[in-house]
């Protein structure tokens, strides 16, 4: 069942909480203070109050990346084991090899995805080091591999 959407403010309502931003951090707002009308004192009342965490800016439209899923933790997991020397003493091999072994290996699974090496960057931005391990210390998380 979809969210219902809460109701615009009206505006005097706008009005009162602008007014009410401004008292709280101390900007003057008689009429005659802003000339300009460029609407300086506003995005600044506003910017504080976003920043302090009594307003919330809306999250950004349309559908989440595929590679903020576990698609993507399965590419940083692959690449990552991929890179890790086997023989002591030895370079890590770059992106681009182990993203070509991984399609070599796993044609199936990873050769219709373009820009691999791209992807890869991007889940490892979300999947980072300290996630997949708080993942891995919550023993009921779905991502757990014990799961």
């Amino acid at each position: 069942m979809p969210k219902s959407k809460k109701a615009a403010l009206s505006a005097k309502e706008t009005v009162r909480v602008i007014a009410r931003l401004f008292d709280l951090y101390g900007i003057d707002r008689s009429l005659n203070r802003d000339r300009s009308r460029n609407g300086e004192r506003f995005e600044q009342a506003l910017y504080c109050a976003v920043r302090d965490g009594l307003l919330r800016l809306p999250r950004k439209r349309g559908a989440r990346s595929k590679w903020t899923g576990k698609l993507g933790l399965e590419l940083v997991q692959a690449i990552e084991s991929l890179r890790v020397p086997r023989v002591p003493r030895r370079k890590p091999l770059s992106v681009a090899k182990a993203v070509e072994a991984l399609r070599e290996r796993h044609p199936k699974k990873w050769a219709h995805h373009l820009d691999l090496e791209k992807r890869f960057y991007e889940a490892k931005k979300f999947w980072s080091y300290t996630r997949r391990l708080a993942i891995w210390a919550d023993r009921w998380h779905a991502n757990h591999p014990e799961n």
